[in-house]
């Protein structure tokens, strides 16, 4: 696609660079392949029963930008938790019954 708009082909290094500049796009691409790892290549238990939803993964790209996200979806807390490896910022992933307790707490 960047070579029918620029004219030129881009050097890998250079997605390299992007992807390490802009953690967003590393972490949406994590996403996918999260989801399609447990939906169509996993031997066993794959499907979308249990899995977190398009959408759902979709959040990753939030993750650089905050430092606590909370959801009240388990399967979505599993996945972001996973991913989030890759995110330089390291947010604090929280499912709401965990946030609800941290703030009665305090």
């Amino acid at each position: 696609m960047y070579k029918e708009f620029t004219g030129v082909d881009l050097p890998c290094e250079k997605v390299r660079e992007f992807l390490s500049d802009i953690p967003h796009w590393s972490l949406y691409l994590a996403g996918w392949a999260h989801a399609i790892y447990h939906r169509a290549i996993r031997d066993a238990n794959y499907g979308t029963r249990l899995k977190p939803g398009t959408i759902d993964l979709w959040c990753a790209v939030y993750l650089p930008s905050c430092h606590i996200f909370v959801t009240n979806d388990g399967p979505q807390l599993r996945a972001l938790r996973l991913i989030n490896v890759f995110n330089p910022r390291k947010t604090r992933i929280l499912s709401y019954k965990e946030f609800r307790k941290r703030l009665l707490i305090r």
